[in-house]
């Protein structure tokens, strides 16, 4: 009876640890690129989870992870402009290498998430040159 019942508490707690341990890590990372997602504006928040979803998955390395998510520490006009920097840092070309890459994604999102992201980064260029216009004038 004691070996039926230290086996069955075995178990238990098996299933238990591996429940604990089905937490998603970028759980935290996730939640904030939608919400700034969300502030830059274009789009749902489903649709910004779907598309911060395929994003994680796509970028299985937690280096180019963490640049991705550190991009979210610059405003959308700096997102915009890093591009066109003429020296830029070593941290800002890798973001702007990772980010190159995750252009493979444009099809993923496009048909899984109902995004366009061509047409989605338009519209929030749009909103930058207005928001410069405003800041100029």
């Amino acid at each position: 009876m004691s070996k039926i019942l230290k086996i069955s508490i075995m178990t238990l707690v098996a299933i238990f640890l591996i429940g604990c341990g089905g937490e998603d890590p970028r759980a935290e990372d996730k939640a904030m690129m939608v919400e700034k997602e969300l502030e830059y504006g274009h789009i749902t928040k489903e649709e910004a989870e779907c598309m911060v979803n395929l994003v994680s998955d796509f970028l299985s390395d937690d280096e180019k992870w963490a640049t991705i998510v550190g991009m979210y520490d610059l405003t959308i006009e700096e997102q915009f402009f890093l591009s066109m920097k003429e020296d830029p840092t070593a941290d800002e070309q890798k973001m702007i290498m990772v980010s190159l890459e995750t252009m493979a994604l444009l099809p993923k999102i496009d048909s899984e998430c109902n995004v366009d992201a061509v047409e989605l980064s338009m519209k929030r260029a749009e909103s930058v040159f207005e928001n410069l216009d405003d800041i100029y004038d």
